[in-house]
């Protein structure tokens, strides 16, 4: 191979590897800006600054080829029975995740008002009570301090009421601090203590 050829050669080899590079660009730049939002989200309330103002991933347990995970979720709250009062509240969604999509297992409304063994198998229940748990302990700066804010939010007819708690609550508790608040009450569902007009404005 004289100059001239091996000139020829190298050009054509450098202009080969810009059109693969080109190529390369070409093809995985629609890949990058097309990605899937994640599979939890077509199962998420819409944030909407009106009804919905702010949707957080606490955690998350695995339980038989099924992931679930455990939202908090910043909304608008009715006060009944004024259909135009509202308050600020936070609740929570459970949602699963697996191989065919994700599923609503709990939604906002009926969070607070029965034990999670109604929606889930136990170990899920506990685990996801645990998960909640520590969040918000860790948010207020401990068990302690928890408890103590919490016994002192309750004022006027709620001082001194026992705190509600599902058996998954007791469960983590225990796991969590090795004993439960006093005073508590283990129930099953909220219908036990209150009516269907209850409204958790101050738990």
């Amino acid at each position: 191979m004289n100059r001239k050829q091996w000139i020829k050669f190298t050009l054509l080899c450098l202009l080969g590897t810009l059109v693969i590079v080109n190529l390369h660009s070409g093809f995985f730049k629609p890949s990058i800006q097309a990605r899937e939002p994640g599979r939890t989200q077509p199962c998420l309330p819409k944030v909407d600054q009106q009804n919905v103002f702010e949707i957080e991933e606490i955690g998350f347990t695995d339980h038989q080829n099924k992931r679930y995970y455990l939202f908090s979720v910043l909304r608008n709250q009715p006060v009944p029975p004024f259909d135009d009062w509202f308050y600020q509240d936070t609740t929570y969604t459970l949602v699963s995740v697996d191989k065919i999509g994700c599923l609503v297992e709990v939604t906002t409304s009926n969070y607070f008002q029965s034990t999670l063994e109604k929606y889930v198998p136990q170990e899920v229940a506990r685990q996801i009570a645990l998960i909640k748990l520590k969040a918000i302990t860790e948010k207020a700066g401990g068990v302690e301090a928890y408890i103590k804010q919490r016994n002192e939010s309750n004022f006027g007819e709620d001082y001194g009421k026992p705190w509600l708690l599902f058996p998954e609550d007791v469960w983590a508790w225990e796991k969590l601090a090795g004993k439960l608040p006093e005073p508590y009450l283990i129930i099953k569902n909220l219908s036990e203590v209150y009516d269907e007009t209850y409204s958790p404005m101050y738990e």
